[in-house]
């Protein structure tokens, strides 16, 4: 599925994408209103929702590699049972309320990420890399 598909289909009112196994080379642009979108179970490759509205999708057990969330709205977003690895880039990401319970983390970078009420029960063992940028 391509971008612009999965545009397509959200705005004709689809919500729920659970049966896509897999994303690869999203670019969504920023602004997008994606709100409640379900993407469950779903195998995330280098997509980029920098700045779209995700508030109370449902990505639980998704697997993100080399994405893109920067300053994305995730408030109340079921991300429980995730996996984050290769340079999941969460920065400035609003996490307000979400679920990340059973998260796990490889690698992912969270700098300035708001996580006020966030679930991070059950979580495993997290090695998060906070990069800053150069002075």
């Amino acid at each position: 599925m391509d971008t612009e598909e999965l545009l397509e289909r959200y705005s004709t009112g689809e919500r729920d994408f659970s049966s896509i196994r897999e994303l690869k080379h999203l670019n969504v642009p920023q602004g997008q209103d994606l709100s409640g979108i379900d993407l469950q179970g779903c195998k995330f490759h280098e997509v980029d929702f920098s700045e779209v509205n995700l508030a109370g999708a449902n990505l639980s057990r998704v697997t993100l590699s080399c994405s893109i969330f920067r300053n994305a709205n995730l408030r109340s977003a079921n991300i429980s049972a995730a996996t984050f690895w290769e340079n999941t880039d969460l920065s400035g990401a609003d996490l307000s309320f979400a679920n990340l319970s059973s998260l796990t983390v490889e690698e992912a970078i969270f700098q300035a990420a708001i996580l006020i009420g966030a679930d991070l029960s059950e979580a495993g063992e997290i090695m998060i890399f906070l990069y800053a940028e150069d002075a």
